[in-house]
């Protein structure tokens, strides 16, 4: 199983896993505008 955390902000969406020593890793950035929120799904 993955864990994934996602960061909703007013410009952006930040989107981070959970690596197997404990630490995070951002994995990606998406503008928050239609454009992004279709690349998220």
């Amino acid at each position: 199983m993955s864990v994934v955390g996602i960061d909703i902000a007013k410009h952006s969406f930040d989107i981070a896993t959970v690596q197997a020593n404990g630490k995070h890793r951002t994995k990606g950035k998406l503008a928050n505008d239609p454009a992004g929120f279709e690349a998220l799904q």
